[in-house]
């Protein structure tokens, strides 16, 4: 090539100003996208442990658990006691069973929604499960053919209030 031909070459590309705006504005635009992203990761985590985190895992076992021994226990045979501390049901061990045989007392110790699985007579307790933790308060109800449990979890950063409540069908 020649001189000539240098002078009249149309070279294209960028200056190094020109190259380190680019890159600027660039890791600008990448930092405020990974801000929004990082954003979004705590809020999901946020949701996520409300879903599925402890506060919420015992309220269901609690409300679970509640609801069926409730609903196959005799309706004649439910103890409450006055100021709603606690509340025990009488059931049939199985279909089979011809008298009530069973009895599931709930009540709250130590922060604790604990139930009492036991035999009528001889009066045993079996097995005593904790169903859930930080229970900050717990009221027992009965009204007519049903009876309600309103419970209040908190673990110092979640918060959930639930009522279970079901009817009892046996007689």
């Amino acid at each position: 090539m020649t001189t000539t031909e240098r002078k009249h070459c149309s070279c294209s590309g960028f200056t190094l100003p020109e190259l380190m705006i680019g890159l600027g504005i660039a890791a600008v635009c990448m930092l405020a996208v990974s801000g929004v992203l990082a954003g979004d990761q705590r809020a999901w985590l946020n949701v996520y442990d409300r879903v599925y985190g402890n506060v919420a895992t015992g309220a269901d076992v609690a409300r679970r658990r509640f609801e069926t021994l409730v609903h196959k226990a005799s309706k004649s045979n439910t103890l409450l006691d006055a100021g709603g501390a606690w509340i025990e049901v009488l059931y049939y061990a199985d279909e089979t069973s011809t008298t009530v045989d069973r009895y599931a007392r709930f009540y709250v110790a130590s922060g604790y929604l604990k139930v009492d699985y036991g035999q009528v007579n001889p009066r045993t307790t079996d097995v005593t499960p904790v169903l859930c933790g930080n229970v900050t308060n717990c009221l027992f109800l009965k009204t007519g053919d049903s009876a309600q449990m309103a419970l209040t979890i908190d673990d110092g950063s979640h918060c959930t209030r639930i009522t279970a409540s079901a009817v009892m069908h046996v007689p």
